[in-house]
């Protein structure tokens, strides 16, 4: 049954449509700003103030020179037709317009306005574990070209390189949620394949600025689900310092275990399952649902640190590093035995075998 997806370029239809406001009028709030010029001549120049994070100029035959000042600095930037210029998150500017169009739309959205849109209009409300497996058809979905679009139309500058990374986060676990969704089969790849992906982002997510899509081995390459995952989630991050794809999936997933399995009388009902007396059956429970091999060492080392740590990982805030701090380990490596031994198992989405419901 093949997936139903909203029209072509609904998202952008709803946004430009909640922004359609007359040339010269200029409507100034939380959510967006909107900015039409028609015949607008050389001489004249208007200064507004700007509080959004983004301006794109929608007639792809203009440019104009976009001047803003930084604190005592004053910088200045052509922008072209069908760009999106960014500048630092929070910062309000008094901005100078200043060419001859003909015809000249500015837009502005902030960060969390596009998040919203996805949530009232689309019911997506928060955020599951998202599938890390699209199929080629997944592109044709209009969040995908959404991301896409906003992706190659961005400016970034030296002193913004972070700039949007909350958006395009969002809107990518917007996609995948979406996309899971929407497909009414359960996902269960290779055991194989399962391992190679493992490997190669457990490898990588230490890496930072040296990740590289090239590194991947030919038959990850050439698979298009991987090759999305891989290569289209590499693309949306590839300008920052701070974020590269494997971190990006490693803290959903952290965060993911952090909110979801670690709250309250959850926790106990996780060790009641998983705490048998006989270390070997554990062993053989865990292959059989989710295909990995575990060792009576980790067994006890994951047991141990979800009973004497509950409270330190259910903080929503705590970071891999400080857990790392707080519970002791003198090694990431032994922080990563245990955390991969719940990543593993909920990377496979066999949660059902440990009976924690949602």
């Amino acid at each position: 049954m093949s997936t139903s997806y909203p029209d072509s370029n609904s998202i952008l239809e709803k946004l430009s449509s909640k922004i359609n406001y007359l040339p010269q009028d200029i409507f100034s709030a939380r959510e967006f700003l909107f900015i039409d010029y028609q015949n607008f001549p050389a001489s004249k120049i208007q200064e507004h103030e700007v509080p959004m994070y983004t301006l794109e100029i929608t007639d792809s035959s203009s440019e104009c020179l976009f001047q803003y000042e930084v604190g005592d600095f004053t910088r200045q930037k052509i922008i072209r037709g069908q760009t999106i210029f960014s500048y630092p998150q929070g910062t309000s500017y008094k901005a100078t317009l200043e060419n001859g169009l003909d015809r000249i739309s500015l837009l502005g959205i902030e960060t969390h306005f596009i998040e919203r849109i996805l949530r009232h209009e689309f019911g997506i409300c928060d955020m599951e574990m998202p599938n890390l497996f699209l199929s080629n058809a997944d592109k044709e979905h209009p969040i995908f070209s959404f991301i896409e679009t906003f992706r190659k139309s961005l400016i970034f500058y030296p002193h913004d390189t972070c700039m949007h990374r909350d958006t395009l986060s969002a809107l990518t676990k917007a996609l995948i949620y979406e996309l899971m969704k929407d497909k009414k089969r359960p996902m269960n790849p290779k055991k194989e394949l399962l391992e190679q992906i493992k490997a190669y982002i457990e490898c990588n997510w230490r890496k930072e600025k040296n990740f590289k899509t090239g590194d991947l081995p030919k038959s990850l390459e050439t698979d298009i689900g991987i090759k999305i995952q891989t290569h289209e989630i590499y693309s949306l991050f590839k300008e920052y310092d701070l974020i590269t794809p494997g971190i990006f999936l490693r803290n959903l997933q952290i965060n993911y275990i952090i909110n979801r399995l670690f709250e309250g009388a959850q926790i106990k009902t996780l060790v009641r399952e998983l705490h048998y007396k006989d270390r070997s059956n554990l062993n053989k429970k865990f292959k059989r649902n989710t295909g990995i091999n575990v060792t009576p060492k980790q067994i006890k080392c994951f047991l141990s640190f979800m009973e004497e740590n509950q409270k330190i990982l259910a903080n929503p805030d705590i970071s891999k590093e400080m857990i790392r701090d707080k519970v002791g380990f003198d090694k990431v490596e032994d922080l990563d035995k245990v955390m991969m031994l719940i990543w593993d198992k909920d990377f496979i989405q066999y949660r059902k075998s440990i009976q924690i419901k949602k």
